[in-house]
């Protein structure tokens, strides 16, 4: 099923005899068209746009159709209802037509009072694609005759989370790996039994988690002004006042969210989760451990060009510094990098280290080195903090490796 959805609570189904005047009765099978149609979910939030608007059947759809004599057959979507919102859908039963549920799996079993499915608390998606296979609906009871055709409404049973994650600048240019989603004792996945004979009965849980974790196939680059769209359905069992905890794994560490959920959760509901990394941050709602600044002790106040251990911040020693009359240094510009090239003959090595050539103290910045005979030094690009920078000097911090660097200007 395609969704492009911000809403979506019923389904209204018609189901005609498709063979009409012939007699079949009893557990003989007969053929049966279902026609579905798609209204729009119910937001508890605010409207995400036209892109999560619609509903419209995708070609390879199935219903899970029952009766009083037969359970769970598959009813397919013909080809000329794909991409349409009211949908034309076949199959075979014995019996009359009872109840359906939505989407159709060959585990359901036979017990129409008790369909065995599925909600997996791990899943792989693409940022912004709606995973339609956890969308449970079931249906109202058939009302009609083989004759006139049945009429059903399907409820969803399931919610949608749609999460929308706008970085700061230390995330710009990371990529979004994961996302989990963790309400301490809440049923929000596992293995449950679906009753098809009361649209009102909750799912009932045979084995279930507290936490949801999406992982992106695509591994969104997370840009300045934009967001990734990461929606998921779930089992609507989160309540107004409960923890929330969500982790972002990036490609730059992971980013802790606590927040409480001011709204209840309701089946055939959308919730939107709009993940604004700077905002969540500065209300104390957010902690990124590799962008907290460590203190730069003295560092700033040393002049020597270099590379210096700033392992421990009260100690800090130079690993490579510019020797006067003994090493040679360049200075040069390219593009919007400034480049600082150092040379030394007696010691045999050869250092290369370019920066943004308008660095901003306190933020995070490109940094790229290459070397030769320096083996204690890495030649890689590293995200580093400018922790001072003057009209001739920079001063640059890179936390991971727990280096530091002064770069003439």
């Amino acid at each position: 099923m395609k969704k492009l959805f911000l809403p979506v609570l019923l389904l209204t189904a018609l189901v005609i005899s498709g063979c009409e005047g012939m007699g079949l009765s009893g557990g003989s099978t007969r053929l049966v068209s279902v026609t579905a149609r798609i209204s729009e979910l119910t937001p508890t939030r605010t409207t995400m746009g036209d892109n999560l608007l619609s509903v419209k059947w995708q070609t390879g759809d199935c219903l899970g159709v029952s009766g009083k004599s037969a359970a769970n057959y598959c009813f397919g979507l013909l080809n000329e209802s794909d991409g349409q919102a009211s949908g034309l859908f076949e199959g075979t039963i014995a019996g009359n037509i009872e109840s359906a549920y939505y989407p159709y799996s060959t585990s359901a079993g036979n017990d129409a009072t008790a369909a065995t499915l599925s909600m997996p608390s791990l899943r792989t998606i693409a940022s912004g694609e709606v995973d339609m296979r956890y969308d449970f609906m079931v249906s109202t009871n058939a009302e009609g005759t083989p004759k006139k055709g049945y009429t059903m409404t399907m409820v969803q049973k399931s919610a949608l989370l749609h999460f929308t994650v706008k970085p700061n600048t230390y995330l710009v240019g990371a990529s979004l790996e994961s996302l989990k989603l963790k309400v301490p004792q809440r049923e929000l996945s596992g293995k449950f039994k679906l009753d098809l004979t009361d649209m009102d009965a909750p799912l009932a849980f045979s084995a279930s988690s507290d936490s949801v974790v999406i992982t992106l196939s695509d591994s969104p680059e997370m840009a300045s002004g934009t967001s990734v769209s990461i929606p998921f359905f779930l089992n609507p069992a989160i309540a107004e006042g409960d923890s929330i905890h969500i982790t972002l794994g990036t490609s730059r560490g992971e980013v802790y969210i606590d927040l409480k959920a001011d709204k209840t959760l309701a089946a055939g509901a959308m919730m939107e989760f709009p993940l604004d990394i700077d905002a969540l941050v500065k209300a104390e709602k957010a902690r990124i451990p590799g962008a907290e600044p460590v203190s730069a002790g003295n560092f700033p106040d040393l002049t020597l060009p270099g590379v210096y251990n700033v392992s421990d911040i009260d100690n800090i020693t130079p690993i490579i510094t510019y020797r006067e009359n003994m090493d040679q240094y360049a200075i040069y510009v390219s593009g919007s990098y400034s480049y600082y090239r150092l040379l030394s003959f007696q010691g045999g090595y050869l250092l290369v280290v370019s920066t943004p050539k308008s660095p901003v103290p306190r933020s995070l910045v490109s940094l790229k080195s290459d070397n030769v005979g320096l083996s204690h030094v890495p030649a890689s690009t590293s995200q580093v903090r400018c922790v001072a920078v003057t009209s001739s000097m920079g001063w640059f911090i890179d936390e991971a490796n727990r280096l530091g660097y002064i770069l003439p200007r």
